[in-house]
């Protein structure tokens, strides 16, 4: 029997996802930030020092995440879209990294082994 995880817990506590370069929809991360908190609707929290915002736009469930001022990619901001096709849930996922280029790769190193654990989730393994 599989387990289920609500989804929004499940990505409040992994590290958030990234591939695609600059494709947040906005120019800065400082940009990024403010547009979403004038935004209706949305949820704000703070975990292990990241900000994570969270929403539900048009049925899909929206997760941004900013890295706190002590990470070495900081400033970045990484946008995970949650799409279900058929039976499956896949990540959409996007950022825009402002630091030096060696610590947004290693970033985007961290983010793509996150997003291959939180897949083993909802697959249901759950053995780490």
């Amino acid at each position: 029997m599989k387990k289920l995880i609500p989804i929004p817990l499940l990505f409040s506590c992994v590290i958030p996802i990234c591939f695609a370069n600059n494709s947040i929809g906005f120019d800065s991360v400082a940009d990024a930030l403010s547009s979403l908190k004038e935004k209706q609707g949305t949820s704000f929290r703070t975990y292990s020092g990241w900000t994570v915002v969270n929403y539900t736009e048009d049925n899909y469930f929206v997760l941004w995440s900013f890295t706190p001022k002590s990470h070495a990619a900081h400033p970045s901001a990484i946008k995970r879209v949650l799409i279900e096709n058929g039976n499956r849930f896949f990540i959409n996922s996007s950022t825009l990294c402002q630091a030096e280029q060696q610590a947004c790769e290693q970033l985007k190193t961290q983010i793509r082994n996150s997003n291959n654990d939180i897949y083993k989730v909802m697959d249901g393994d759950l053995s780490g």
